[in-house]
């Protein structure tokens, strides 16, 4: 009963508040633990970040000391042009949220983005890490920010992505190794491409930007190929989002 009522109260009065009153966004249906909801590029970061907390706030915590496991919240997005088609966008966004489950213990989020030319793009990441504690949405949210101001140049990403056949070449063999390289050109790119205009250093972009990967990279010895895929694809979500989309 508890679990049932609180899940009544986060998708009713709630999400409605934080999506169609705090932010630019319409709800189109949302009962019980599932949802859809349209929301305005620029607050993506935020929105979601916000909805993952008030479910923290209402639901999660307060039944810590009730469930073995509270539930966890997955969220599946899909940023895509007004031109596709609903149905295929609804489509892809439970493919995201199926993608965003696929995550060891969940508490997850996945994003596709469905570009208007070119091949489309999905990545995924936990709310937060523990080691590093992290909250990747705020890095995310700083990011967009250092790129709408023109601080950084989405070059350094061009960069660092041209090199990862390099990079994935040594997995198998050495992953301290080729985490250790990526984590040097993460710091040499993006000082090679900032371009703050009143001279701010740089280091606290680098600082965050190695939180991340050390989060998203995980232990060394775990099999995951999609360790660079999806940093990257962080990282090009943040500019993807600042610029508006539009490509």
């Amino acid at each position: 009963r508890d679990l049932r009522g609180r899940l009544a109260d986060f998708a009713g009065a709630s999400v409605v508040q934080l999506l169609q009153d705090d932010h630019l966004g319409h709800v189109v249906y949302f009962g019980g633990d599932e949802g859809v909801a349209f929301v305005a590029l620029e607050d993506l970061f935020k929105v979601i970040k916000a909805l993952r907390d008030v479910w923290e706030e209402q639901v999660m915590r307060p039944l810590q000391s009730v469930l073995s496991s509270p539930p966890t919240l997955s969220v599946g997005v899909v940023v895509a042009h007004h031109q596709h088609g609903l149905r295929f966008c609804l489509h892809e966004a439970r493919t995201a949220l199926e993608d965003a489950k696929k995550m060891e213990g969940k508490d997850a989020f996945s994003v596709a983005v469905l570009r208007r030319s070119g091949s489309p793009s999905q990545t995924r990441a936990k709310w937060r890490y523990p080691n590093p504690r992290i909250e990747v949405l705020e890095i995310l949210a700083a990011h967009q920010d250092a790129y709408r101001k023109k601080r950084l140049s989405p070059r350094w990403l061009n960069d660092l992505r041209g090199e990862a056949l390099a990079i994935h070449g040594k997995w198998p063999h050495d992953p301290s190794k080729a985490k250790e390289l990526c984590d040097y050109e993460i710091k040499r790119l993006i000082r090679r491409h900032w371009l703050d205009p009143n001279g701010h250093p740089a280091d606290n972009v680098i600082d965050r930007t190695l939180r991340l990967h050390e989060a998203i990279w995980g232990p060394v010895g775990r099999p995951d190929e999609r360790r660079f895929e999806d940093f990257v694809g962080l990282m090009d979500l943040a500019f993807y989002v600042a610029r508006g989309g539009g490509y």
